[in-house]
């Protein structure tokens, strides 16, 4: 994530201030040429992801 944000800013984006991490990961907010907000994502290394769950009896 930081490599991406790093390079972004770079780049000219506009990038939130706000960076969260929860157990859920890694989150970040940037901005698109018209102003939109979008969340960015990095997945918790720590946590199982639905791919390495158990099958369901």
């Amino acid at each position: 994530m930081a490599a991406l944000l790093t390079s972004m800013a770079e780049n000219g984006v506009r990038i939130d201030d706000r960076i969260e991490e929860n157990e859920h990961g890694l989150f970040a907010w940037v901005y698109d040429p018209q102003g939109n907000k979008i969340e960015l994502w990095e997945p918790s290394h720590h946590n199982k992801t639905l791919i390495n769950l158990p099958e369901a009896e």
